[in-house]
């Protein structure tokens, strides 16, 4: 999906939408850790089949004070602190 597909649902829903580009490797969690935050939603570019690249998106819902990583592309969710986070947001942007 196209991130305006998805800003406009999740604006049906009610949610405020904010959108933030972060420069590689400078990446910060902490300033969205905010308490009125529900989530976050991260492009990050997927190599296929070696042949060219395509965006994924990958959410974050924040329940209580962990982030759960909803990739569809995992088999299971994985929950991460705020630290756990910042460090697997700074790998997968870094990593660009």
């Amino acid at each position: 999906f196209d991130i305006s597909c998805i800003i406009n649902a999740l604006e049906r829903k009610n949610c405020h939408v904010s959108t933030h580009i972060a420069a590689v490797g400078k990446v910060d969690a902490c300033a969205y850790d905010d308490v009125g935050i529900k989530g976050l939603i991260v492009s990050v570019n997927m190599p296929v089949l070696g042949l060219f690249t395509s965006f994924h998106w990958i959410a974050f819902l924040k329940t209580r004070d962990v982030y759960v990583n909803l990739d569809s592309k995992l088999s299971t969710s994985k929950a991460y602190d705020l630290e756990a986070l910042n460090v697997y947001l700074k790998d997968i942007i870094g990593n660009q």
